[in-house]
């Protein structure tokens, strides 16, 4: 598969070192899925706050009818925010998967 790069001493500095090249300053492009998550938690947590204030100036029917909507729009913000965070998690949990896979090649190949 792969040319021998060396014994395994230099592998596992290879390894200890961030792997293959200075990786250290390399920036991860992403897939805009940060910035959706980011928006939407943004998003909920302003609505939950104004959501909160309409509630504790409530004193009428008509208050807590307008309290009853702000808190229903928080909610659906919350959704779409929890399905992004479950995005952004599952895509972390991949690139680590992968730099662990690269690694363990990396020292099994020393």
């Amino acid at each position: 598969m792969m040319a021998h790069l060396g014994t395994k001493k230099a592998g596992a500095a290879r390894v200890a070192g961030g792997g293959f090249g200075n990786r250290k300053n390399k920036q991860v492009q992403g897939n805009g899925m940060t910035g959706w998550w980011w928006g939407l938690w943004i998003a909920s947590n302003v609505a939950g706050n104004v959501a909160l204030r309409v509630v504790m100036h409530a004193e009428e029917i008509d208050g807590y009818m307008w309290a009853n909507i702000a808190t229903q729009i928080s909610d659906w913000i919350g959704i779409p925010s929890s399905i992004a965070t479950l995005l952004v998690v599952q895509r972390i949990y991949a690139m680590q998967m992968a730099s662990l896979r690269r690694n363990a090649e990396a020292v099994d190949l020393s």
